[in-house]
């Protein structure tokens, strides 16, 4: 496992920060966006580069896919993985990096799982809006710096989503307003 010492960021493995932070679009080969089912993509790099990538076999056409088979894919495949939601990736590993703006574009991912347990995505449990949403509050980035969007947390349990999206929240088992 390779780690980028340099950047703060040492706890996350360097090809999937490159495929977090990386401009990277995931395209169908016939360059129609992309659903959770395709296994063919691809993946074009911010230099122009073109690689195949079949999410299922987890294989890519990219040199560091055929020359060192890293453990867990080269950056298009874990990229790939990610933007169609196969892959997961955590609320605090998000907040940490320098996400590309384009990552979910053109795809049905990615999946965030939060750090109370819950998860942000088509999977997620859907519940009733109701009162017991305390808020908005102002949504503020790693910098301090406010975002423009605001959330709202829910008085039972504590989970927060971005307001607006209180129907795809997810809610502890023990939530009395779950």
């Amino acid at each position: 496992m390779s780690v980028d010492d340099n950047s703060g960021k040492e706890s996350i493995e360097t090809r999937t920060r490159r495929a977090l932070e990386d401009p990277l679009t995931v395209l169908t080969t016939d360059l129609k966006p992309v659903d959770k089912d395709t296994s063919i993509v691809t993946v074009t790099s911010h230099s122009g580069s073109e690689y195949t990538v079949d999410v299922r076999e987890g294989r890519c056409t990219c040199p560091d896919q055929k020359h060192r088979d890293p453990e867990g894919g080269c950056k298009h495949i874990r990229r790939a993985r990610i933007a169609l939601g196969h892959d997961s990736v955590d609320s605090e590993t998000l907040a940490r990096l320098d996400i590309d703006a384009g990552l979910g574009v053109n795809a049905p991912g990615p999946v965030v799982t939060t750090s109370d347990g819950g998860v942000v995505g088509d999977d997620a449990e859907v519940i009733e809006q109701s009162a017991h949403w305390e808020g908005p509050f102002v949504e503020f980035d790693k910098y301090g710096e406010a975002t423009g969007a605001e959330y709202v947390r829910c008085s039972g349990c504590g989970r927060e989503v971005l307001e607006g999206r209180e129907e795809t929240a997810t809610h502890s088992a023990d939530c009395p307003n779950f």
